[in-house]
């Protein structure tokens, strides 16, 4: 079968990062079964390219704004003889031009990358954030969901994947019909490599031996809920005077860690706050999982479903502490605690649980490893995909 996969902006530099990662993981997968498998990259800039990533071939194309880029996605499609395309789905509008497609013979499955987002939450988003790149989130709010999914399946039921439950449960609720629509949730990769000499975590170690600690990872963002961390930990570390933060902050291009670092050494708490401004590797990040007495991970919004850092530290049988009702706050539950949104003193409420309740703690801990074990791996969600495409 050959089979494409349609992304906005698919590039060497983002594919370790969701929705791409998924998509990757996915053709990869699909290719490995003996399938044909391409991802469309739509881009901005022309000439546009053509590459090859884990077996998968990735053809640039234009964005297919218009009547004229999309009848050159169809002559793409059909000069591929492309059996199903997967296209993405915002809130904002359903794309229905993209149906003309199907006159090349191919089938279209929907996906959607981005979760369901509430109005309070983007609310709060919108308050603690001050920016302009909660602007496309305020977007996909401001439109009637209802009409959304009843102009979705307007010319015809298609197979719907969602990266959640929650999301699914939304849809299922607004008017898709509930055999139309499919939750697949990101697979899990094998654990980190251990292999060799964690050069931070020994430079770290005697700050941190017998001190429990909590751990973020990921680039220093508003939308990742730092501001909330930072105040959360300035409560617990009132009222317990062992407990360590360690920040590990990957450093993407483009990002301002100035402000960040001048927030910290306001910080009556700032000695017992250790921070990496640059990416650390496998080995580091490994190790400091490994110690780690549980990760924070409290997003203000989710850009794209389920973070695979979260499915990470349950194989690590580390309890998260993540924020909700979203997709990503309903998985974490089994295994961690959720808080509402932008809320930092409930978020230390919940650190402070963690570190006094150890029959709940050591609770989570076993749930973590649990939920891991009984994660699909990539393999088996590229299955599902292909199955969902078939209905």
């Amino acid at each position: 079968m050959k089979i494409a996969f349609y992304s906005n902006d698919f590039k060497p530099g983002n594919v370790h990062l969701m929705p791409w990662r998924t998509m990757l993981e996915v053709s990869s997968s699909l290719h490995s079964f003996g399938h044909s498998t391409n991802i469309l990259s739509g881009v901005s800039n022309l000439p546009a390219d053509e590459w090859t990533i884990s077996n998968v071939r990735v053809l640039e194309i234009c964005k297919p704004k218009d009547a004229s880029s999309l009848k050159k996605l169809e002559i793409i499609c059909n000069e591929e003889k492309i059996d199903v395309l997967y296209w993405p789905l915002d809130w904002r509008h359903p794309r229905q031009d993209i149906l003309s497609l199907e006159k090349t013979g191919l089938r279209v499955a929907w996906y959607i990358p981005g979760s369901w987002y509430g109005f309070g939450q983007v609310l709060v988003a919108t308050l603690c954030m001050h920016s302009k790149s909660v602007l496309p989130y305020i977007a996909q709010i401001i439109g009637s969901r209802r009409r959304f999914v009843k102009n979705l399946i307007a010319n015809g039921i298609r197979p719907l994947i969602t990266m959640s439950d929650y999301t699914r449960e939304k849809l299922v609720e607004y008017g898709y019909p509930s055999s139309s629509v499919l939750s697949i949730l990101p697979g899990k990769a094998a654990l980190l490599c251990t292999d060799g000499s964690p050069t931070l975590f020994n430079k770290w170690n005697d700050i941190l031996i017998g001190n429990p600690y909590f751990l973020f990872f990921g680039p220093p963002q508003k939308i990742r809920g730092i501001q909330q961390i930072l105040s959360a930990f300035e409560i617990v570390a009132r009222q317990h005077s062992t407990v360590r933060l360690v920040c590990l902050f990957r450093s993407d291009p483009g990002l301002d860690t100035l402000p960040w670092k001048r927030k910290i050494e306001q910080l009556n708490c700032k000695d017992r706050i250790l921070c990496a401004w640059e990416s650390v590797g496998p080995v580091d990040l490994d190790a400091f999982l490994k110690n780690s007495y549980a990760v924070l991970k409290p997003f203000l919004l989710v850009p794209s479903e389920i973070p695979l850092a979260v499915i990470e530290t349950a194989g690590y049988g580390k309890p998260v502490i993540g924020t909700g009702p979203d997709g990503t706050g309903n998985f974490v539950k089994s295994f961690g605690l959720t808080v509402s949104f932008g809320q930092s003193k409930k978020l230390a409420k919940a650190m402070i649980d963690l570190l006094s309740n150890q029959k709940l703690y050591i609770d989570k801990c076993l749930s973590a490893k649990q939920v891991y074990e009984n994660h699909h791996t990539w393999d088996e969600v590229a299955i599902k995909w292909l199955k969902a495409a078939q209905k």
